[in-house]
Order: structure tokens, then C-alpha cells, then sequence
């Protein structure tokens, strides 16, 4: 959904990945952390380039 730039589902499916996972899975959480850093980038760098004139 990252990919995609669906944040709100990409969110969702993160959280609920997290649920799923086991306490003991670093791996899992650290990758789920990467994902969660990269939507929140994809929607900040989405939201700069609605509000930002052309060209930047």
C-alpha cells in the first residue's frame, strides 16, 4: 500500500501486522518500522508538492 501511496491502508495493514506478530520478532518490527518511515515520507513529500508552486 506504501508503494501504491494508499497511506491510511498502508497504516492500517502495518498496525495490524504488528498485532499478528510475535513480541520476539525484531525483524518483523524493524521492517514495519521502515514501511511506517517510508509512508510517512511518501505523504509528507505528496503533501509538499500539492502545497509548493510550480516549478519548486
Amino acid at each position: 500500500m506504501t508503494t501504491l501511496g494508499d497511506s491510511r491502508r498502508a497504516n492500517e495493514s502495518q498496525q495490524r501486522a504488528l498485532e499478528l506478530s510475535a513480541p520476539t520478532s525484531t525483524m518483523t518490527h524493524a521492517l514495519l518500522a521502515i514501511d511506517a518511515t517510508a509512508c510517512s515520507h511518501h505523504t509528507a513529500t505528496s503533501s509538499r508538492r500539492v502545497a509548493a508552486p510550480w516549478p519548486p
